[in-house]
């Protein structure tokens, strides 16, 4: 019933960009952890590890895609900076980096390998980036200006270096938890309710910023799309995609509604 009411109000929804019908348009994504958490067997990079523990011996980022092939990925998301603020690629940003790590003695780049093994077999880069998360900034007490700064530096790095990226995957996109509290920035990325607005006045600036460097990037999780059912990979049926303004969570269990703030429903 919903979907029918959707449709018959088409003309009050927005219309989807091309990077949200490219996004449609992909099955299966293969999503790449690889931080210093490799090599010190955690999840959560907490408390920050010492970049000299990032050595890979035998780095190979065209198995990587060699192996998201031949399950049927169409696209491949790489975490370019995890929670602790360690990014794979060298930035001016921060010197907790891979040119602080003995890996290719401090000249190395995975992101550059990465995105030459995307492009040399034809599957869609996706970049995963938290900007309202970054442990080792925050340990070290930066304030707000420079910690948004930082944030936006790395990402537009990120956006320009590389040539066109076709998906930038923000964790922790409008969300708020108490149980990381010691951890996040000053006050701005934190969103009350879950929600962006008025509340998180440093992603919205952000968002803004990004979209005009990568127009045809998508942003998802992120202003052009949600997550559907938490990070679980489940869906309901039908199956259909909806962006929820300001959302990291799609809210696939309440009924939508064409008032509904969606960027785009399809069925």
């Amino acid at each position: 019933t919903s979907l029918l009411a959707i449709a018959a109000h088409a003309d009050a929804l927005a219309a989807p960009s091309p990077a949200q019908l490219d996004l449609m348009r992909v099955g299966r994504t293969q999503f790449m952890h690889f931080s210093l958490c490799t090599f010190t067997n955690c999840q959560w990079d907490i408390p920050i590890s010492s970049p000299q523990v990032f050595n890979p011996t035998a780095l190979d980022t065209d198995q990587w895609v060699r192996t998201a092939l031949l399950w049927g990925a169409d696209e491949i998301c790489l975490t370019t900076r995890h929670v602790d603020g360690f990014t794979l690629f060298p930035t001016a940003a921060t010197n907790y980096s891979v040119a602080s790590s003995p890996w290719r003695n401090g000249t190395g780049d995975v992101v550059k390998e990465f995105v030459a093994s995307t492009r040399k077999y034809g599957l869609r880069t996706c970049f995963y980036f938290i900007p309202s998360f970054d442990v080792s900034q925050v340990t070290r007490k930066v304030d707000a200006a420079t910690y948004y700064t930082n944030q936006l530096t790395m990402l537009t790095e990120l956006l320009t270096r590389y040539g066109h990226i076709d998906r930038i995957w923000f964790d922790n996109y409008a969300l708020y938890s108490p149980t990381y509290q010691p951890y996040y920035p000053p006050s701005g990325f934190n969103c009350s309710g879950n929600m962006l607005g008025p509340s998180c006045p440093l992603w919205q600036q952000l968002v803004r910023a990004v979209q005009q460097i990568a127009p045809r990037t998508a942003f998802v999780p992120g202003p052009d799309g949600c997550l559907v059912n938490t990070e679980a990979a489940g869906c309901t049926y039908p199956v259909y995609h909806s962006a929820t303004q300001g959302s990291y969570f799609c809210e696939l269990q309440n009924p939508v509604s064409p008032e509904s703030p969606l960027s785009f429903v399809v069925s």
